[in-house]
């Protein structure tokens, strides 16, 4: 093994695992467990790999608060023990099937290049630990992130041949679900309803968000500019009486900071900075209301959601198009989950959606219950959902009655869609002005080709502004069911002079 290589990936080793953990990890530490692969650290990764006597490795890279990293973990357990089980008394070489936390060792991650998660690599086990080894491994390319595929690519790429039939997706859910039963603290009931979002899980996704970006997302040019102008819409759009008021100026602080110094080490910015003046160990107690009953689940992605709504809420009809400009920049530049941020953007948008504040909320409702579905049908067709929590419509009934006053015109067919002339006695003139449509689709949206952790697919140089055509689906994959506000009005008999009522009295 080359000296130089051990020296550098030595450098890198954090505090040990004794030591209290950061309260950024502590916040969102859980990952699933493993049966079947190995759990690599800064200060096993060289080890494991000269110890093992496989000759290749497959290494997933992910984030326990990705939601795709949480519904791919089972299928990367059934891979490794596959992988396992097909090595026994075989005479083909071995594989070693590991992953590494990319939220508690970021800094193993960018020394292998990994931007987005879930990220799977693959080489010889000596190309790993060659000091060139960064442009040994290759990433794993496939069409589905399941075992099935992920073995189709092992066979083309290295001639490896195993056995599907050694370990089924039912027993690593079985195992996974005893496990985590032991683990989780149920609450049957779930989550009693609120009356008001509860600020502090605004608060700490936010400060997740920041110490994310600061920590390992480099702030030049165009990303730099974004990350200042959304600190900007923050320090404007948060409410006025959150934390005494001292969120906006602290956020004002740190927009300053970031304009007047590119580089700021995440550490040294604690130092010298607190977000609503809140103490970072102050974050340690978590979620309140996003708290997931289930180990792994809501967390930070529910927090962001209802970041998401506080900043519809506070935009006002002059400037809802920008804000939502500068809120989709963040999104396209620094939310890691390659999934979740290419889904997002293949919704269309067109600047009448965003022509004022009624409009914006309209349009953030239904993206969010669009996600909801789609998560919805990955989570029961994964059975890896919280429980208490299922993914449902928003909001509930037993959050605003009044919202679904027209669920009694809904027609007995089996799509549950309502006729046009019962929709015709809904909100019709308030749904007219929501559900117009620009016809502009201007700007230089020239592809290029983007390898991302799964397969590659022709992405624009840019992110598709409002307005513009929303990211295409790729070729193979099943067209993702997208519904207008006028669709979602019809099949759920919404309200949405209710639904924005509800959103005034909710976010604001």
């Amino acid at each position: 093994m080359n000296l130089l290589f051990v020296v550098t990936l030595s450098a890198i080793i954090s505090t040990s695992s004794s030591q209290q953990l950061p309260w950024w990890l502590e916040v969102d530490s859980f990952t699933f467990p493993h049966i079947f692969s190995s759990g690599l650290s800064n200060d096993t990764f060289i080890s494991s790999l000269e110890q093992s006597s496989a000759e290749y490795a497959l290494i997933e890279f992910f984030a326990p608060w990705c939601p795709h990293c949480q519904h791919f973990a089972p299928e990367f357990e059934q891979l490794a023990g596959i992988i396992r089980k097909s090595g026994t008394g075989s005479s083909q070489p071995r594989i070693l099937a590991a992953s590494v936390d990319c939220v508690r060792y970021g800094d193993m991650c960018r020394s292998w290049g990994v931007t987005g998660y879930p990220t799977m690599l693959w080489g010889k086990t000596s190309d790993w630990l060659a000091s060139d080894g960064k442009d040994k491994v290759v990433t794993v390319t496939v069409m589905e992130r399941t075992a099935p595929a992920i073995i189709d690519w092992i066979k083309e790429n290295a001639a490896l041949t195993l056995d599907t039939s050694k370990v089924s997706r039912d027993e690593v859910g079985l195992q996974l679900h005893n496990i985590l039963a032991k683990r989780a603290t149920i609450h049957s009931l779930g989550p009693t309803p609120q009356a008001k979002v509860d600020m502090w899980d605004v608060q700490l996704a936010t400060a997740l968000w920041i110490r994310n970006i600061v920590q390992n997302m480099p702030l030049r040019e165009e990303p730099q500019q974004i990350f200042a102008n959304f600190l900007a819409l923050l320090a404007r759009r948060l409410p006025k009486d959150a934390h005494g008021g001292q969120c906006r100026s602290s956020l004002q602080d740190l927009h300053q900071r970031v304009l007047l110094n590119v580089s700021i080490p995440a550490d040294q910015l604690e130092d010298e900075w607190k977000l609503c003046g809140t103490n970072w160990n102050t974050y340690r107690h978590g979620w309140r209301s996003c708290r997931g009953t289930w180990p792994g689940k809501r967390g930070y992605t529910c927090g962001i959601w209802n970041l998401l709504h506080v900043l519809a809420a506070g935009t006002d009809d002059s400037s809802s198009l920008r804000d939502a400009e500068t809120v989709r920049g963040m999104i396209w530049n620094f939310f890691e989950c390659d999934d979740c941020r290419r889904h997002f953007f293949q919704i269309p948008i067109q600047r009448s959606d965003m022509r004022s504040r009624h409009s914006t909320q309209i349009w953030w409702w239904n993206t969010h219950n669009i996600v909801n579905n789609r998560v919805k049908r990955v989570e029961e067709e994964l059975k890896d959902g919280d429980p208490a929590v299922p993914k449902i419509q928003w909001p509930t009934e037993a959050q605003c009655p009044d919202c679904r006053r027209l669920v009694a015109l809904q027609s007995n067919s089996s799509a549950g869609l309502m006729s046009n002339s019962s929709v015709g006695h809904g909100p019709k003139r308030l749904r007219k002005a929501f559900l117009h449509r620009s016809a502009s689709q201007s700007g230089d949206m020239t592809p290029i080709s983007l390898e991302l952790a799964h397969y590659s697919i022709e992405l624009p140089r840019r992110r598709p502004r409002i307005g513009e055509p929303p990211l295409p689906t790729p070729r193979n994959e099943p067209v993702p069911e997208i519904i207008s506000v006028e669709e979602a009005v019809s099949r759920g008999g919404w309200d949405l002079h209710e639904v924005i009522a509800f959103h005034n009295r909710f976010y604001r």
